[in-house]
């Protein structure tokens, strides 16, 4: 019983920590390909309309988004709660386009390594 309860508690561990798909997932990729490097998702939203082609899928792993324009990743955030957080200071006129850009790129290389 000892060993099957440590050889699940591995497992569960080994995919939270691999989950990390700024490290594999490309824009461009499909989602049976997103979902082969960085696994099944915590959970995901949808935004948009129904057509296909129209939708946003929002695939979260913790605070980490895989963001799908139809079937094929658009972006992914690499810290969700960070560009949310720089994203209001931007609608409140505490930072420019432009900062906001330059940081979001900052962000994004050194938030997955």
């Amino acid at each position: 019983m000892k060993i099957l309860l440590s050889f699940i508690t591995l497992t569960l561990t080994l995919s939270f920590v691999s989950a990390q798909p700024c490290k594999t997932v490309k824009s461009g990729m499909t989602k049976p390909e997103v979902t082969k490097l960085a696994g099944a998702p915590t959970s995901i939203d949808f935004l948009g309309v129904d057509n296909e082609t129209d939708t946003l899928a929002l695939w979260n792993y913790g605070n980490q988004q895989v963001v799908f324009s139809g079937s094929k990743v658009d972006r992914v955030k690499t810290d969700v709660k960070k560009e949310t957080e720089m994203t209001k200071e931007m609608m409140a006129g505490k930072m420019t386009k432009e900062e906001f850009k330059e940081r979001l790129e900052k962000l994004d290389k050194e938030g997955c390594k």
